[in-house]
């Protein structure tokens, strides 16, 4: 049992038990007697910000009245103060529901799901509460509206008996107030009636505010998050949904904490849905088979330079792990035979594999998390980066058959010679179905857009040491920040070109972390340079003129280029350019060594500024500036001299920033703005501090700078967001 579901005990009070005891039973009686006691509590609706409504009450209204008080209610509760609770999901969703089939689960009094059906979504309300749908009915009839059906929760079998494919499948907190077991029950007897390719969308409680009301039992936190007499309430995240869903998978497109981390936003995409049988074998637990490994330090061999220790906590053993401060240093593993592993593995089941199953705390730091073969030199299967964060992970590793051993390895996978510190609180070997198993490689950029607070947020400890003060508070803007994102393939339609963006020859499967400026960005820059045909180009950072043969090359545009006669730095003050390079490599006449080994050269500075579109014989239409962008006066320059500006100087959110708010007034209406190393994907936002500081330049001015584009977006997959000037 994990220290989560030890510290959620309910107290032993009656109501507390009879609530625990009907949850346990609900395989039994179809949680009838669970629903019944819901449904004392589930007729008082939310009814504004902050106010709740007892919808027998409501129901007293006459139609004028009602219509009155719905559009008060729908006011206050997504508009003014009230817009980063539910406006602007009623904005993001307006279009996407629009003709489509929506199932609502627990309706309340319909603030929501009005909103839709006035913008033409087909809507079908699901509730416990028999006052709730009469309500419902009477604002149908009273607003003039139709709606796609009406269904009365009496117990799970009422679920079934729902009509299936729907587009969506939405969860307004209805599943946040149920027992974890009960709600897995609920969400796969839901599950079989979402369309393959269709979404899931939930409102949860965060482990933030759980954790900000003192981690209350379960039982008693209800009454803290939704008054007296409710009954119960849980947190939530992506790890917790997963297991909620298990095995069946889902592509998260939206995950992330809003409004003072009140509240956690899901939306998730379900490309194969179970039919009803499979979905129901998913609650018999069949192919999950596991069995807990103890926790003792004596088990796993320490690399030199790091440390383990056994600590005692509520819930059992952990162990604790400070690595090495070398990047990719081994930390720590285990070994397991694959006799061991064969044993959990049920007697004629087909189609399974073994698994190690960790579940892993990242305190400190960046740590990797695989199997080795037994040469403890390569992974066997992906490695898993995580980063750190207030909820454990839980890791799952697949332990292909054809070795005799597997070795569990721990290692520090954080730059700049900076120790990790992780716990691992929970080890155990398992057998998972190949459906399980299913590895989708979207790196949590696969939707259409991209919680860019979400991600600044999930970082924030390293963004904050290298872009900000160290002790820097978290940016909480009042309504998340989202990114539109736009794949390759969707370039043309976007920007309105004739050449069609599909054949831009850039590797759409390729890791993020092997990425290239001068083989996977540089056709798609060249697609835009080659369509948009700037007849001025400024570009911020010019390295060794790269970028400024890329444009010269594919249009006609003068290009000036800017760049720091020193060369960038980091925030230890280190280059940030430089590499040994061979004896055959080609470098620009005139290039001095770093002192010491005599083969390292610094690639931004000196006579490396821009020797490429110098020996392509283009400097006639280069002009070359030497200067701190910081300190540059661009009023040399009309508003709007420039059709287009890439800005890839330095990568500090400072510099960024100050780059940005320069270029922009140079901007001609319709030019294009091109921000370089920007890449919202785990992998880089992990691995790559120029990443880091470009996204948290973004997210910290995105409010400012975006009123200046009539569409920004990112390249997906690419390095680069761009912005059409308005």
């Amino acid at each position: 049992m994990n220290a989560m579901s030890l510290q959620a005990m309910p107290r032993a009070d009656g109501q507390a038990l009879e609530f625990a005891e009907a949850a346990g039973n609900a395989a039994v009686d179809r949680g009838r007697r669970l629903f019944d006691l819901l449904r004392e509590k589930w007729h008082e609706v939310p009814g504004g910000l902050m106010g709740r409504v007892d919808t027998e009450h409501v129901l007293g209204l006459s139609d004028w009245e009602l219509r009155d008080f719905w559009r008060g209610v729908h006011h206050e509760a997504s508009t003014g103060p009230a817009y980063p609770v539910r406006g602007w999901y009623h904005e993001l969703y307006r279009d996407q529901f629009r003709g489509k089939r929506v199932l609502e689960v627990g309706s309340g009094m319909g603030i929501d799901a009005l909103h839709f059906i006035a913008h033409g979504a087909k809507w079908h309300f699901a509730d416990i509460a028999p006052s709730n749908l009469r309500l419902i009915r009477r604002l149908l009839d009273a607003f003039g509206y139709d709606c796609d059906g009406i269904t009365y929760v009496e117990d799970l079998g009422s679920l079934d008996a729902l009509p299936g494919d729907f587009d969506f499948i939405f969860c307004h907190d209805a599943l946040t107030r149920l027992p974890f077991a009960f709600a897995r029950h609920l969400a796969l007897h839901l599950l079989p009636h979402l369309t393959p390719g269709g979404r899931w969308i939930e409102l949860c409680y965060p482990r933030a505010r759980w954790e900000r009301d003192r981690r209350p039992p379960f039982a008693d936190w209800g009454r803290v998050t939704d008054g007296d007499e409710t009954p119960w309430a849980e947190w939530y995240d992506r790890d917790r949904l997963a297991e909620r869903f298990a095995p069946a998978q889902f592509a998260p497109l939206l995950a992330f904490d809003f409004y003072n981390d009140d509240f956690n936003w899901f939306d998730l995409r379900f490309d194969a849905v179970p039919d009803r049988q499979k979905a129901m074998s998913y609650l018999s637990g069949a192919g999950r088979a596991s069995h807990a490994l103890g926790l003792q330090a004596s088990a796993f061999q320490v690399h030199p330079g790091s440390e383990i220790a056994e600590q005692r906590t509520a819930a059992g053993t952990a162990l604790r792990v400070r690595t090495s401060p070398r990047i990719w240093s081994y930390a720590a593993h285990g070994t397991i035979g694959a006799a061991t592993l064969g044993q959990i593995v049920p007697p004629g089941a087909e189609d399974v594999l073994p698994v190690i199953e960790a579940d892993v705390l990242v305190t400190e730091g960046h740590v990797g998390v695989g199997i080795l073969a037994d040469d403890l030199q390569n992974f066997v299967g992906q490695e898993r980066l995580l980063v750190p964060r207030d909820a454990p992970y839980k890791v799952v590793l697949p332990c292909p058959a054809g070795l005799a051993k597997y070795r569990l390895m721990f290692r520090n996978a954080m730059a700049g010679d900076v120790r990790s510190e992780f716990a691992v609180t929970r080890l155990a070997l398992a057998c998972r179905s190949a459906e399980e198993l299913t590895e989708r490689q979207s790196d949590g950029v696969d939707g259409p857009v991209i919680p860019l607070s979400a991600i600044v947020r999930r970082h924030w400890a390293t963004i904050a040491r290298e872009n900000e003060a160290p002790d820097a508070p978290q940016p909480k803007p009042d309504v998340p920040v989202f990114v539109r994102a736009v794949a390759i393939d969707e370039l043309d339609r976007a920007l309105g070109h004739a050449e069609p963006s599909r054949g831009i020859a850039t590797d759409r499967g390729k890791d993020f972390r092997a990425w290239k400026m001068e083989t996977d960005d540089a056709p798609i820059l060249a697609y835009l340079y080659r369509n948009h045909r700037p007849a001025r180009h400024l570009e911020f950072g010019t390295w060794e003129g790269f970028g400024a043969t890329l444009c010269a090359t594919n249009c006609d545009a003068e290009v000036w280029t800017l760049n720091h006669p020193d060369g960038e730095r980091n925030a230890a003050g280190q280059m940030a350019y430089s590499r040994q390079m061979r004896e055959s490599e080609e470098r620009p006449d005139g290039a001095t060594p770093i002192e010491g080994d005599g083969a390292t050269y610094q690639t931004d500075a000196g006579a490396f500024i821009g020797w490429r579109y110098r020996k392509a014989g283009l400097a006639h239409r280069v002009h070359q500036i030497l200067a701190d962008s910081r300190e540059w006066d661009p009023r040399d320059f009309a508003p709007g001299f420039f059709d287009s500006i890439l800005i890839d100087g330095g990568h500090h959110s400072d510099v960024v920033a100050s780059d940005t708010e320069k270029a922009l007034p140079l901007l001609r209406p319709g030019g294009l703005m091109l921000w370089h190393d920007f890449c919202p994907a785990e992998g880089p936002m992990t691995d790559f501090p120029a990443t880091r500081g470009v996204v948290n330049a973004v997210h910290r001015q995105w409010r400012t700078w975006s009123r200046h584009f009539v569409q920004i977006f990112w390249i997906r997959p690419s390095y680069v967001l761009l912005g059409v000037k308005r």
